[in-house]
């Protein structure tokens, strides 16, 4: 029951914008057919799991001390919004569709991708290809996991030539790159997974997974690969990834692109901040349960359903296969701003190639923060309008044609 109480407050909480939660009030900006007024839905049912026992108990009241309710909300009534898809039942369709297409990524090729475990030293098997010249083939994606320094380290690569890296997000893998790969031809691209995230997602137990230890992780990473330079390109906590990492060993970065990526005092957003303080009772959520909250956050941060459809399909399988809430309770545990706020100053004395591509819609990583990116980075905002923040799979063609862009550049200061 405790964990039904907290799936539903928290599919409520993010539904609400950020903006009005951290205002302090939890009146969505539209509305949507429910039998009694959602604040007070929420209010009650994060009451009933506060009298549960601790730890869950103590979670729920720590978040239900964050809830202020403002003055004047009533009854919400009215035609439902599209991004209420998994509230009230509004979508089983939806549900339906999506669990019958999660097993399988569609974005891989149809040949099996052959999977090759690295020594530690970063060589392959001997026999085996070097990475990014497995069949020659630009359209072959294969799967590589190395140890670092005691950490197994997965990613996905295709290709040769000068090493474009991708980091991804939260709650996404290198799955987020499934449509900008394939337009990445003549490059060794590389998407790197996050330790504690995606297929590695069991690899974050016990691990520091804060994004300033992804950032340290990539250097070690590209060091071991003999990657002396590459391009860097993240987005959401990829973003913070890269910049991060740009600014600790900026003779490795030979290019940076940051699209809807954390920085400064961005985040986390405020709906994350709520999950974040209820994270002992969020981690006693079986993965059906945390289906809901997932489904909002794609829902919101997508251009539209469909868009989100699809997303949810692949992203949800890593929660479903690696622990459900104790793998999100984790990833929002580790998060802290002053990860980037330590670096923020160092930011404008990067002499690097740069690119911000920025949906300008962006719910969660708002436009003043590219612009920002943008005048410490000595560059221009590449201005998505009507994008959200999922840009690489909403707006794959436009990514991968700055990362061109950016790569074409690289290649002619050399």
């Amino acid at each position: 029951m405790v964990s039904v109480h907290f799936t539903v407050a928290a599919s409520y909480l993010l539904m609400v914008p950020d903006r009005n939660i951290s205002a302090g009030t939890l009146c969505p900006r539209w509305h949507h057919r429910c039998p009694r007024p959602l604040p007070n839905a929420v209010r009650d049912l994060l009451s009933a799991a506060a009298d549960s026992p601790a730890p869950a108990g103590a979670a729920a009241r720590r978040t239900g001390r964050l809830l202020q309710y403002g003055p004047g909300v009533g009854s919400l009534s009215g035609v439902g919004n599209a991004r209420t898809f998994f509230m009230c039942g509004a979508a089983s369709d939806l549900r339906s569709t999506i669990v019958r297409g999660r097993a399988t990524p569609q974005w891989l090729p149809r040949a099996e991708p052959r999977v090759v475990l690295s020594k530690p030293c970063g060589r392959e098997r001997p026999g085996e290809d070097q990475p990014g010249t497995t069949t020659g083939r630009q359209d072959v994606i294969s799967e590589h996991i190395s140890d670092v320094d005691g950490t197994p380290v997965r990613w996905l690569e295709q290709g040769a030539g000068l090493p474009v890296v991708l980091v991804h997000g939260i709650p996404t893998s290198p799955a987020l790159w499934r449509h900008v790969l394939p337009q990445l031809t003549g490059t060794r691209v590389l998407a790197f997974e996050m330790t504690g995230y995606g297929e590695s997602i069991p690899v974050g137990r016990g691990r520091d997974i804060s994004v300033g230890a992804q950032a340290d992780r990539l250097n070690a990473w590209l060091a071991q690969l003999g990657i002396e330079e590459a391009v860097l390109v993240g987005h959401d906590l990829g973003g913070g990834v890269v910049h991060i990492a740009a600014v600790r060993e900026p003779a490795r970065c030979a290019g940076l692109l940051i699209t809807n990526g954390i920085g400064y005092d961005s985040w986390p957003i405020p709906s994350v901040k709520l999950m974040r303080a209820a994270a002992p009772l969020l981690a006693t959520l079986p993965a059906t349960a945390l289906k809901p909250a997932l489904g909002m956050l794609l829902a919101r941060g997508h251009d539209t359903l469909a868009q989100a459809r699809e997303a949810f399909g692949i992203h949800m399988r890593p929660y479903q296969q690696h622990g459900g809430g104790e793998a999100m309770a984790r990833q929002v545990a580790a998060l802290d701003v002053r990860d980037t706020l330590a670096v923020q100053d160092a930011l404008p004395s990067l002499d690097v190639p740069a690119r911000i591509v920025w949906g300008v819609a962006d719910p969660f990583q708002k436009i003043e923060y590219g612009e920002r990116f943008a005048r410490d980075l000595g560059t221009t905002v590449q201005r998505i309008e009507g994008g959200r923040h999922f840009t690489p799979e909403d707006h794959p063609d436009v990514v991968a044609a700055a990362v061109r862009d950016l790569v074409a550049e690289v290649r002619a200061r050399s």
